[in-house]
């Protein structure tokens, strides 16, 4: 996948663990109802790179193949624990 000119890393609930020690600057997350793929979660690191993963379960309406659940995102990237969709 390809986003604003980035690759973009899709991972999942097993692959989260990589991105602990990521220094995580910006957050994206198309709630419900957003166009594109809703439950999705972009964050982009201060190097540059683009990771991409979804917040539901992957199902006909997401597209998505990558899953991760929010309490391990909150890891990843923990202003997210504060966040309310």
């Amino acid at each position: 996948m390809i986003a604003w000119g980035h690759e973009v890393i899709e991972f999942g609930e097993n692959e989260a663990e990589r991105l602990i020690d990521k220094d995580i600057v910006a957050c994206q997350i198309a709630e419900g109802g957003a166009m594109g793929y809703h439950g999705g979660v972009f964050l982009v690191s201060s190097a540059g790179e683009v990771f991409f993963t979804c917040l539901l379960e992957p199902n006909d309406y997401s597209g998505n193949r990558k899953h991760t659940p929010r309490h391990i995102l909150t890891e990843v990237f923990p202003p997210l624990k504060e966040f309310e969709c």
